[in-house]
C-alpha cells in the first residue's frame, strides 16, 4: 500500500477501522499475522517523513484500545476527535442526502433535526433511504412525514411497529406523555411523542433533545424530573397499582444521580470529592441520593398533579392520533391558559 502511495504522492492514505490490525499488543497474543502486519505498518510509517507528500490518517471508533507504539510521536501522533452532529450539522446532513429525493412540502428538515438529537451521520443517512424505501413499497414517489416518521421509529427501536391494545395502551400513553408533559413544562423542548410499540419491546417513547452541551445543576435535576415523569404519572393515574414501565427510566435517574453526586461536585455531603475514586461504600451518599431521588420524583409528581387536566387532555390526543409534535403539545398547553 505505501509502495503504491510513494509512486502517487502527493496523496492521502485512509485506513479506515484501524483497530482490526492496531489493536494493543499483550501477553498471550498468539495472533502472529496480526502482529506482523501490525510491525509491518509501523515501519512503513517510520519510513515516511514530512517532504514525502504522503499523509496518512487513519479513523477508529476506540482509541483506547490501539497499540502504544502505533500513536507514539513520528506516527498517528494527532488525534482529532470527531463528536456527534449537532442541530445545524444534522440538518445539513439531512439535506444532502435528501438532496436528490422528491421530498414533500410539509417535511421539516428543522423538525427532523432537532428529533434526531444523538444520531450520526451514518444514521441520518439511513434513515433518509429508509423513509425513500417506505415510500417506495407504498408506490410513491413523493416522501411524506409519515414515511421519516416509520423510518425514524425503525432507528429508534431497532423494530417495526407494535400497537399496543386495551389496558397496555392506555398506560403506555400516560406514561409517555408523562415525560412529555413534565419536559415541557419544565421548559425542555419535546420533538416527537408516541405511544406505538416495537417489535423490539419498546412500549412507547419520546424525544427530549439535547440541552446545553455544558449542564448545569438545575439541568441535571430537570433531567432527573423528566425520567420520573413517566411513573408519576401512572401513580397520578393508576394509585399503587403502577407497572414495571419505568425500569429503565429509573436506571437513568439513578446514573444522572450518581454523577450529579459522585462526579460533578454537587453533592452537599462529599462536597468536591469524587467518590467513585475513594474505596468503600459510604452509607452517607447513599442516603443523599435517596433523599436528591425522593425530592425530585415528589416535585415531578407535585407538578403533573398541578397539571392533572393538560395530562389528561394530551393522553386522550396521543391515544386517538398515536403520535405528537411539540406543537401539538404547546396548543393543548396554551389552550388551558
Amino acid at each position: 500500500m505505501f509502495d503504491a502511495a510513494r509512486k502517487a504522492a502527493p496523496c492521502v492514505v485512509f485506513i479506515d477501522e484501524i483497530d482490526a490490525i492496531g489493536g494493543a499488543r499483550g501477553i498471550g497474543d498468539s495472533n502472529s499475522e496480526r502482529r506482523n502486519t501490525l510491525n509491518a505498518l509501523l515501519i512503513a510509517l517510520d519510513g515516511l517523513n514530512s517532504n514525502s507528500g504522503i499523509i496518512t490518517i487513519a479513523a477508529t471508533n476506540t482509541p483506547d484500545e490501539l497499540d502504544p507504539a502505533l500513536v507514539r510521536a513520528g506516527r498517528f501522533d494527532r488525534k482529532i476527535r470527531i463528536p456527534l452532529p449537532d442541530f445545524t450539522e444534522r440538518k445539513a446532513i439531512l439535506e444532502i442526502h435528501c438532496k436528490n429525493k422528491r421530498i414533500s412540502q410539509d417535511v421539516s428538515f428543522d423538525c427532523l433535526a432537532e428529533a434526531t438529537s444523538g444520531f450520526s451521520g451514518a444514521m441520518l443517512a439511513t434513515m433518509a433511504n429508509e423513509a425513500a424505501l417506505q415510500a417506495a413499497y407504498e408506490g410513491r414517489s413523493v416522501i411524506t412525514v409519515a414515511d421519516f416518521d416509520t423510518a425514524y421509529f425503525a432507528a429508534m427501536t431497532n423494530g417495526e411497529k407494535k400497537e399496543n391494545s386495551g389496558n397496555d395502551l392506555r398506560v403506555v400513553t400516560y406514561h409517555e406523555m408523562g415525560h412529555a408533559l413534565t419536559a415541557r413544562l419544565l421548559g425542555r423542548n419535546v420533538p416527537f411523542i408516541t405511544n406505538v410499540g416495537s417489535t423490539s419491546g419498546v412500549g412507547g417513547f419520546i424525544i427530549n433533545s439535547e440541552s446545553s452541551s455544558l449542564p448545569t445543576k438545575l439541568d441535571m435535576e430537570k433531567q432527573i424530573m423528566i425520567a420520573y415523569g413517566g411513573r408519576a404519572a401512572e401513580q397520578l393515574i393508576n394509585g399503587e397499582d403502577i407497572t414495571v414501565g419505568a425500569s429503565s427510566d429509573i436506571q437513568k435517574a439513578t446514573r444522572i444521580i450518581k454523577q450529579y453526586i459522585s462526579t460533578y461536585g454537587m453533592s452537599q455531603n462529599a462536597g468536591m470529592l469524587n467518590i467513585s475514586e475513594l474505596l468503600g461504600n459510604n452509607a452517607d451518599i447513599y442516603n443523599e441520593a435517596k433523599e436528591l431521588s425522593d425530592r425530585l420524583y415528589n416535585e415531578t409528581v407535585k407538578l403533573l398533579e398541578e397539571h392533572i387536566d393538560l395530562l389528561h387532555i394530551a393522553a386522550k390526543q396521543l391515544m386517538e392520533k398515536k403520535t405528537l409534535r411539540e406543537s401539538d403539545l404547546d396548543k393543548i398547553i396554551e389552550s388551558k391558559k
